[in-house]
């Protein structure tokens, strides 16, 4: 048994003195409490002066390949363009070799930012593989295991587009099913991996696959992540196709239900936001990617004054770089404070014990999972961060509110996650991720770049 312990640690609400965890050797909490009680039954002890020790986050809601057209993204003049002129053309480059560059890039600024489950939505299925198939999916899969996150990988069913120009995403919804359950089945047995359906939006979506999504979605208990009414083109599609709106198109087929997970629905408006809940639909928002891209804001008032379950996520990794939990919390406060004329209207969210819930519990109900919390016999996931400095001064005797609203309004450069402990595994120490391919895939993501680049200015001159 090791014994983990620091200045504060954040349990039940509240900064507990000189506190610390008790972890057994398959990473699960076994007792919680003052160190002097613990001290004697552990047989390593890892104390830690002026840190905090706090829940590890759950991002529900991330793209990781987009890390291959970082910093061109913001060359572009409008996200059509970014999609059009990047992501389909680039997407086709992706092999082998550049996925796993561009993952363990990613993956690493996730446990960076103290992230212990990824909700990765997946939608590349064939990358430069048009005429094979490519195990992308699988290999995203152990990548995030390699680094020590858990992973819940959500399978866009992604059957429909321009072949030409999307076909290193478009896959037949018959092996889109079949890929589905064979994932399923890999890892029926590993709780650090789940395997969810998706829909990409009604763009890239047939009925069919649609109703298909739904239907395992049923079949397996399971939550459906759609990406819907994000953007006014969505609105059109649904109006044109289904004489509606994107989420009246789902209600017409059966789709809401406490296992739709709508991701954004930034242009839903009161009475289709009332219609979700009344569903028990559950909402992932992604802010500060929704500003990137020249989004309209996600609607956290009307969502908060309904009582829906919503939490937060980083989107594209492109668009939204060194991502955090209280970055996307802050903007979302931000963004919406105007409107509201209320300065912490998020502290007032009455489904939550706490803000960080939004982005632990919360965030692991809309994967379909459960915990969150530092309780004994849950998942010794946890985070440090260093309270020592300026940063959050002053301190308020560390009640709980106003000590909170420390952490997040003051989290940013200054507040690098010290350690990341996932099952009682360090993965970040001091600072610096443990993984032994971390600098190899800055390399390999350079090289590519340069390359790419090469290439593109020999295009131009000729």
């Amino acid at each position: 048994m090791e014994l983990w312990s620091a200045e504060r640690l954040f349990v039940k609400g509240q900064f507990e003195h000189d506190w610390g965890l008790m972890v057994d050797e398959e990473g699960i909490i076994q007792a919680i409490g003052p160190r002097s009680q613990l001290v004697s039954k552990a047989k390593k002890v890892w104390h830690y002066p002026g840190r905090l020790i706090m829940p590890a986050i759950t991002n529900p809601h991330h793209h990781g390949f987009h890390t291959t057209f970082r910093g061109l993204s913001h060359q572009l003049f409008s996200y059509t363009d970014l999609v059009k002129d990047l992501m389909w053309p680039l997407g086709q480059l992706v092999d082998d070799a550049l996925l796993e560059a561009a993952y363990v890039t990613s993956f690493a600024e996730q446990v960076l930012s103290g992230v212990s489950r990824v909700g990765e939505f997946h939608y590349l299925h064939n990358g430069a593989f048009t005429d094979e198939p490519s195990d992308f999916a699988n290999k995203i899969i152990q990548i995030a295991l390699s680094l020590g996150l858990e992973i819940t990988l959500i399978y866009a069913f992604f059957d429909q587009g321009s072949t030409d120009l999307a076909r290193a995403f478009i896959q037949p919804l018959d092996k889109s099913v079949i890929r589905f359950r064979n994932l399923r089945e890999k890892y029926a047995d590993d709780d650090r991996v789940d395997i969810l359906p998706g829909i990409h939006g009604f763009l890239h979506s047939s009925d069919e696959a649609i109703v298909t999504a739904n239907e395992l979605s049923k079949e397996f208990n399971c939550p459906l992540h759609v990406q819907l009414a994000e953007r006014k083109a969505d609105l059109e599609e649904a109006r044109l196709h289904y004489g509606t709106t994107p989420l009246r198109a789902l209600e017409k087929m059966g789709v809401l239900s406490n296992r739709l997970v709508i991701v954004n629905g930034t242009l839903l408006d009161g009475e289709e936001i009332q219609t979700a809940v009344d569903n028990g639909c559950r909402f992932i928002l992604t802010p500060a990617a929704s500003l990137a891209k020249g989004d309209i804001l996600p609607n956290a008032i009307t969502l908060m004054k309904k009582e829906a379950s919503f939490s937060l996520g980083s989107d594209s990794s492109c668009m939204n770089h060194g991502d955090s939990f209280p970055s996307e919390l802050r903007w979302l406060s931000y963004i919406n404070r105007e409107e509201e004329d209320n300065l912490c209207f998020v502290n007032g969210a009455k489904n939550c014990d706490s803000m960080w819930d939004l982005g632990t519990s919360k965030a692991l109900d809309a994967l379909g999972l459960q915990g969150g919390p530092l309780m004994p016999g849950a998942k010794a996931n946890f985070l440090m961060i260093d309270i020592s400095g300026p940063t959050f001064r002053p301190r308020w005797s560390f009640k709980p509110d106003i000590f909170l609203s420390q952490i997040i309004y003051g989290w940013g450069a200054r507040t690098p996650v010290q350690h990341l402990v996932l099952r009682g595994q360090t993965v970040v120490r001091n600072g610096y991720v443990t993984h032994p391919r971390f600098q190899d895939a800055f390399y390999n993501l350079d090289q590519w770049s340069d390359a790419f680049l090469k290439s593109m200015s020999r295009q131009k001159k000729e």
